[in-house]
């Protein structure tokens, strides 16, 4: 066993300041590390704020994906859909997502489901 011949106040001293340090990470890995807060990683969710909770956006996501490629699969743009919304309800079933999706891909006005092909309406 070590014997240490410092007081226990300076015991105490020496682990607080240790732990103000980690608390206090660099500020340059902090700057590199953090993420703005309106800056989402899925396109169609709105941003968090304090009191709302997490909404995704179908319509908006598929609109963005049809609009990227000019025309997808319905089974292609359904399975990136898909996957997103899991990602943000994952208390949902596959089952009902898809039922979710085949009502809204159906609904939105800027699209057209043309023999399996998806394609903005001009």
């Amino acid at each position: 066993a070590v014997v240490s011949t410092q007081s226990t106040g300076e015991l105490n001293n020496v682990i607080s300041k240790k732990a103000k340090q980690l608390n206090q990470p660099d500020s340059l890995l902090q700057k590199e590390n953090s993420i703005p807060p309106n800056l989402n990683r899925v396109t169609g969710v709105e941003a968090e704020t304090p009191g709302k909770a997490k909404k995704y956006k179908m319509n908006k996501q598929i609109i963005e994906l049809v609009t990227k490629r000019e025309e997808i699969s319905v089974k292609k743009l359904k399975r990136k859909v898909l996957a997103a919304y899991m990602e943000y309800h994952p208390e949902k079933s596959a089952e009902e997502a898809s039922l979710l999706f085949d009502k809204k891909i159906n609904k939105i006005p800027e699209v057209v489901v043309v023999h399996g092909k998806v394609t903005l309406k001009q």
